[in-house]
């Protein structure tokens, strides 16, 4: 067999593997839903709801409707809510959010409820988005609720399925050691990653150099020097 006729047979096999990976991860992600007989606690979540006073107004039912309008729900493992900043590398405790609302939502409220909103101006819009976003005011009306979270349902898992993913790739990679195609040699990120990799070990070659020698010479002295 040529080897033109060998590249495109392998070509060949490689589409047909590839088809048969598509079909069996959508396999995999379609897999069914299974409710557990017994709920498993898995963390806590924190929800803002009305204070205790505030619940208790004659008016309660418009505080109520406009913290449904924006209200979200966060979730940590643990009860303290404490979450690390990777960049300041300090621990800070976190409160649920109450989210901006469109127009269409803003004007599905009742016009008591719209008072606790106000037009967000601090973003500028562009000629492609025009809608307008709100703002909840709400603020010292509520109080932050902590539940503790279950998992009540889990995914199917089907061994055979995942049996034949690994056999399929197998056979991929039998074919050809890139299956895929990609080439990340010849990507822009993965480029400039190399790059700065390579100027910090050439900074830090100076620094040791100038910790041996004790100069603040040039750069370029110094590694030769090294």
């Amino acid at each position: 067999m040529k080897k033109r006729n060998k590249q495109f047979f392998k070509e060949k096999q490689l589409i047909r593997l590839k088809m048969e990976d598509a079909k069996n991860h959508e396999d995999i992600f379609n897999q069914g839903v299974i409710e557990l007989e017994e709920p498993i606690h898995h963390g806590y979540n924190a929800e803002w709801i009305l204070r205790n006073d505030i619940a208790r107004r004659e008016d309660a039912n418009v505080y109520q409707e406009a913290l449904d309008a924006c209200k979200g729900k966060i979730w940590c493992k643990k009860k303290d809510f404490k979450f690390l900043n990777y960049k300041t590398r300090k621990w800070y405790v976190a409160n649920p959010a109450l989210k901006k609302i469109n127009k269409a939502k803003y004007d599905a409220l009742s016009p008591s409820a719209k008072k606790f909103f106000h037009e967000d101006i601090s973003t500028k819009k562009n000629h492609f988005y025009k809608d307008k976003d709100y703002i909840c005011t709400l603020s010292f009306e509520l109080v932050v609720k902590i539940t503790k979270a279950y998992i009540t349902h889990r995914t199917e898992h089907d061994g055979t399925l995942y049996k034949k993913k690994a056999e399929i790739e197998k056979q991929m990679y039998d074919i050809s050691p890139n299956p895929w195609g990609y080439q990340r040699t010849g990507d822009k990120w993965w480029q400039r990653h190399q790059d700065r990799k390579a100027k910090l070990a050439e900074e830090r070659k100076i620094v040791d150099v100038a910790k041996v020698y004790k100069t603040t010479g040039d750069k370029k002295d110094l590694l030769d020097i090294g």
